[in-house]
């Protein structure tokens, strides 16, 4: 920090295949505690069923992985329509007393290094971690144009360009100072393996379409399942394939295995489970990068080898971590 910049630390987000949910664990580098609260609760998968009937994405999230429901950061909102010509100088204010700033409703096409930046009004989200008095910009931590999630810098002029952009369009945008409280949370292993049991325990003739459009836990992977088969058979064009679901089965995969070293650690038991749960992960890194090669080239073989890897993640999960959660 000096008179005429300031940069936060941010911390490699745990999830990250939305922003939302990115910006709810970079932010906790003055409190790194907070990692607890995300292996203790954050772990059940959810989809909407909407693809079934029409919609193309399954809409996959973890679900109160975001930001906003994150009971350990404080959060200010002020709407664009309050900040009036001040934009600038309350967002520095914030950055010095170390508070991240969220933005929701920006117009991508006007900020340089954004996903669609000359391409498409688009009203995004991102973060804000710092700031240049002499070379008058903000630095980003959002998606850029390559869709690689990042620090880059913006001119405060187009920052506010953008949101003049998204304000004249009626857009309800605003900013949203975060930071993290000062109470540990600390790892509760009996926490966690009750948690990991309900994502277990659901199943299809609970949560199938017929009573709701949401399905949550372990059968979201069935149901991924599903949207395969949608895409292969054209009923879902691969022009309008949800990209981002495979990348978040993988991330749901690494933080599990963080959970269940932190579950060994505190009970002081073999490892053997986390390195049979490894496996997972590795086959939703394989199928991640599968699915890249999927939206290029849409065979039906690699859709099937997709369900397949579903598959084996699913029969891995049950088995590990039911051992988990018996110990």
């Amino acid at each position: 920090m000096t008179n005429h910049s300031i940069e936060l630390p941010l911390v490699e987000p745990l999830y990250s295949t939305y922003h939302n949910q990115g910006i709810s664990s970079a932010v906790i580098h003055d409190n790194l505690s907070i990692e607890n609260w995300f292996l203790n609760e954050i772990m059940q998968l959810s989809c909407n069923t909407d693809f079934l009937k029409g919609f193309t994405t399954p809409n996959l999230v973890v679900i109160d992985a975001n930001y906003e429901s994150n009971p350990h950061l404080e959060e200010i909102r002020i709407p664009f329509k309050h900040l009036a010509y001040y934009s600038n100088r309350i967002i520095k204010s914030f950055l010095r007393d170390r508070y991240f700033v969220v933005f929701y409703g920006l117009d991508d096409y006007y900020l340089p290094g954004k996903t669609w930046y000359r391409e498409e009004h688009f009203p995004h989200d991102g973060l804000i971690s710092g700031y240049d008095d002499i070379e008058n910009t903000y630095t980003l931590f959002a998606y850029d144009y390559s869709w690689i999630y990042r620090t880059f810098k913006v001119h405060f002029s187009d920052f506010d360009k953008s949101k003049r952009s998204m304000v004249s369009e009626g857009t309800d945008g605003y900013i949203c100072a975060v930071r993290p409280f000062s109470f540990q949370p600390e790892f509760d292993p009996d926490v966690a393996k009750s948690n990991i049991q309900k994502y277990l325990a659901c199943s299809i003739d609970e949560h199938g379409p017929n009573n709701s459009n949401h399905v949550f836990g372990i059968i979201v992977h069935d149901y991924l399942k599903k949207y395969l088969d949608r895409l292969s058979d054209g009923s879902i064009s691969i022009k309008s394939m949800d990209w981002r679901i495979f990348r978040l089965i993988w991330e749901h995969k690494k933080v599990m295995l963080r959970r269940l070293v932190a579950i060994k650690n505190d009970l002081h038991i073999s490892d053997t489970v986390c390195q049979q749960y490894f496996q997972a992960v590795k086959l939703s890194d394989d199928a991640r990068m599968m699915y890249a090669r999927y939206r290029i080239r849409p065979k039906n073989e690699l859709a099937d080898m997709l369900k397949s890897k579903l598959d084996e993640i699913t029969e891995i999960e049950k088995r590990t971590l039911t051992i988990m959660t018996e110990r």
